[in-house]
């Protein structure tokens, strides 16, 4: 198979996971209306899909490296559709969370076996570039998904929202099928292996920093995706589709910081990296000023959201790169790892969102000044130990 239409299968499949957890944001308040449960319930069938593949992930690197990738990506995908299938059956409120965490596990799998195949197939220097593409492709998996959701909440119940799913993960079984193997390099799964892999990955500093640091990033969205879903529902009766357009612009923003990012390849890391800090501290500033003078505003969280998404963005993408270029070894453990730390970060950060009051734009500023500042203190601790 050609290797840009291999490659272009893989930024296809990736986005994949972040449909499975994200396209059900819209239908939170649809599901705590039809299953008659309260709203941490509600917010559960997201943030358990987050700790499932967080946790998944984990495991998975060892699996993907160890195995054909073709075989893990068809396996983990067939195990997903009768996930899918068994959400759209339930009418149990604990039953789905728990099918959503099961589904966050066959989608971690499925996320790393393709980010490794996108590893296996490209040299050191084109995978910088992959790695943008990868995150582009996540952006735009933001974009479409929330909308998609939106839509299928106007005509059909949110079980639809799981029929979605089936038919876009059949699709991309199918194309898998076809593609070719690319694991020329597989290492037996035991525990002298595993534990080699692991002492060296976090003995690198420049990789733990950067874990940190991406999963910061990466827990930006889902903080609105889960306060956010219910402060503009309820003190502003957005409805489905006006949520959706909302998380659509705050995709839109992750894309333009990618794109952006490409155009900044000459620029130092650090002076990069500081300035986005900059940024992003003064929109958590902004918001907080206006909500002193003005109060409630879903136009200045959106607008405080978009700015810190656009830096997420910039940043994410340059140290996720950073982190995994040298690895190329144990591509799949290395990516395993540094992923699942980005959705174990997020999944702690959404839980801890539950427990906040999800109708005042504070809750929304507090949390992502805390989430800059371990960004922040990560960097700073990592660049002092390298000196």
């Amino acid at each position: 198979m050609n290797k840009k239409l291999h490659a272009f299968i893989m930024y296809l499949t990736v986005p994949l996971a972040a449909v499975t957890v994200d396209i059900v944001v819209t239908s939170l308040p649809s599901i705590k209306e039809v299953l008659g449960v309260d709203t941490h319930l509600a917010q559960y069938v997201f943030t358990f899909g987050v700790l499932g593949f967080g946790i998944g992930q984990i495991f998975s690197g060892f699996v993907t490296d160890a195995y054909n990738r073709k075989t893990v990506l068809i396996s983990s995908i067939s195990m997903l559709i009768t996930l899918l299938i068994g959400a759209v059956l339930t009418n149990n409120i604990h039953v789905l969370i728990f099918l959503r965490f099961l589904q966050g596990l066959a989608i971690s799998f499925i996320a790393v076996a393709s980010r490794a195949v996108v590893r296996d197939i490209h040299t050191d220097e084109e995978y910088k570039n992959a790695v943008n593409y990868i995150t582009i492709g996540f952006a735009l998996a933001l974009t479409v998904s929330p909308m998609v959701g939106s839509l299928i909440l106007t005509m059909f119940s949110y079980k639809a929202v799981f029929v979605f799913l089936i038919i876009y993960s059949t699709l991309m079984l199918v194309m898998i099928f076809f593609s070719k193997e690319t694991n020329n390099n597989k290492k037996p799964l035991n525990k002298k292996n595993a534990f080699h892999d692991l002492k060296i990955l976090f003995q690198d500093t420049v990789f733990v920093r950067s874990l940190i640091m991406c999963g910061c990033f990466y827990t930006i969205v889902p903080i609105f995706d889960t306060l956010g879903s219910f402060y503009v529902t309820d003190i502003f009766d957005y409805t489905p589709i006006e949520f959706g357009w909302a998380e659509i612009i705050l995709a839109v923003a992750w894309l333009f910081g990618n794109i952006f990012n490409r155009f900044l390849s000459k620029i130092d890391l650090h002076k990069k990296t500081m300035t986005s800090f900059i940024i992003g501290f003064t929109g958590c500033i902004i918001g907080f000023l206006f909500f002193q003078s003005q109060g409630e505003s879903d136009i200045a969280v959106i607008g405080v959201m978009c700015i810190i998404v656009f830096v997420a963005a910039i940043l994410f993408p340059l140290h996720l790169g950073t982190a995994l270029v040298k690895h190329g070894q144990r591509a799949g453990i290395a990516n395993a790892i540094i992923f699942s730390g980005c959705w174990m970060i997020t999944s702690f950060i959404s839980n801890t969102a539950t427990f906040l009051d999800p109708h005042t734009a504070l809750s929304i500023y507090f949390l992502i000044v805390f989430v800059l500042a371990l960004a922040l203190s990560s960097y700073l601790l990592g660049k002092r130990k390298l000196g």
